[in-house]
């Protein structure tokens, strides 16, 4: 969700990510990989709003992941309760002025059960025009694909888990995201 959120929300994101390395005296490997995924966070971040640039974006996410970021519990336990704040502030405000061409699907954890052993062992899923997946592993690794047969599949996955959004229109997500918010005092 890079391009959807403050670049400290980004940055803290990825110090816990890769924070395993650190804790085996790769310091330098972590650092590296901090910046290398920062710097594709921002240029994700300038991509997207681009004056002339406005593409329809679809974001899907799961709650759960909304709320270990409010509670600031998982990869988030390390981020400040003020970067957590901004974070869901500025997507609330973001999806507010960008209505009509980004939105944001949060998937109930429950509805996506079925789904998991296709979900496992990545962090994000993307096609781009159904021209390309890029697959994103929990380890930082990202794979990505112009094989129309893979393509296609995870366009069907991604349709699948839009069908099962819980909160897909607007209003109700920016109601979610007010609660979530709430929960990071």
């Amino acid at each position: 969700m890079c391009s959807l959120t403050t670049p400290e929300l980004t940055h803290a994101y990825h110090e816990a990510l890769f924070g395993e390395l650190e804790a085996v005296g790769l310091r330098e490997e972590k650092q590296c990989l901090v910046a290398f995924y920062d710097a594709i966070g921002q240029a994700r971040r300038t991509q997207r709003f681009r004056r002339g640039s406005a593409t329809s974006f679809t974001q899907l996410i799961l709650r759960s992941d909304l709320a270990q970021l409010a509670q600031g519990t998982g990869l988030y336990r390390s981020v400040r309760r003020e970067v957590r704040e901004r974070a869901l502030e500025h997507l609330s405000a973001l999806l507010e002025a960008a209505a009509g061409w980004i939105t944001l699907v949060i998937v109930e954890d429950r509805a996506v059960q079925d789904l998991r052993p296709a979900l496992w062992g990545f962090e994000s899923i993307g096609v781009c025009a159904d021209k390309a997946v890029f697959l994103r592993q929990r380890n930082g690794a990202v794979i990505w694909s112009g094989n129309a047969q893979q393509v296609d599949r995870y366009a069907r996955l991604l349709r699948s888990l839009h069908a099962r959004a819980a909160a897909r229109d607007r209003s109700t997500v920016l109601e979610l995201l007010e609660t979530l918010r709430a929960m990071t005092r």
